[in-house]
């Protein structure tokens, strides 16, 4: 998509956070300061298919696999140049989404939860709810290339048990995590927890091949 393309659709992105929103601290559209903040830039996405509006969203699913059905965690989108972009997040995911890994001996109340998520822009078709792998290949319009989001509860007890899947589990801290996907053929991919970096947005049309995780990228890319 070149720069005009790339600018109407960022304008799409921001139109639903950009209108009636009157004195933020008087009109109940403020929602206080973010728990976290993702910056980057969005650099391609594909066209509204349906004519709707293109949103930014977390897409949740467990650490471990597939699920049956994303959880999606809405987000706001604010500009300051062209194409940039700051993603402010807002509470805690939803509760479906959080996978808990018991505590060994310790019981199920102190289980280890723990969620993982892509940045999504989505085109809205009026669908409240979980999004099946269907559902997410036809309403994603972009991506975040490399960078996944992790979510913690439990942290200090969920280090020796995810070694599987992240590959520094001793930076993990409760709440929310940056990560980088790690893609090796033949093998599962992992998470490396990063420091607050910049993050790319991608045409989900595009996005490289490099890009992972399984969980996500074999909802919509061919194989």
């Amino acid at each position: 998509m070149n720069r005009s393309g790339v600018a109407a659709a960022l304008a799409l992105i921001l139109l639903p956070f950009a209108t009636g929103c009157g004195d933020a601290l008087t009109d109940g559209d403020w929602r206080g300061l973010p728990t976290f903040v993702l910056r980057g830039a969005i650099h391609a996405v594909d066209g509204p298919e349906w004519g709707g509006e293109l949103a930014p969203a977390l897409v949740w699913a467990p650490l471990s696999g597939a699920p049956d059905a994303f959880a999606v965690q809405p987000i706001s989108f604010a500009s300051a140049d062209f194409a940039a972009f700051e993603a402010q997040v807002h509470g805690a995911p939803p509760a479906a989404s959080l996978e808990a890994f018991p505590a060994a001996g310790d019981g199920a109340s102190a289980s280890a939860r723990v969620a993982v998520a892509l940045l999504v822009v989505l085109e809205d078709d009026g669908q409240a709810g979980p999004l099946t792998g269907d559902d997410l290949y036809g309403a994603a319009r972009g991506v975040a290339a490399d960078h996944y989001v992790l979510w913690v509860d439990g942290a200090d007890r969920l280090r020796d048990r995810v070694g599987a899947h992240v590959l520094n589990p001793i930076a993990l801290r409760d709440g929310y995590n940056l990560a980088v996907g790690l893609c090796r053929p033949g093998r599962p991919s992992q998470l490396m927890v990063v420091p607050s970096e910049r993050i790319g947005v991608v045409a989900r049309s595009e996005a490289p091949a490099g890009a992972c995780l399984d969980v996500y990228w074999g909802a919509w890319r061919a194989q």
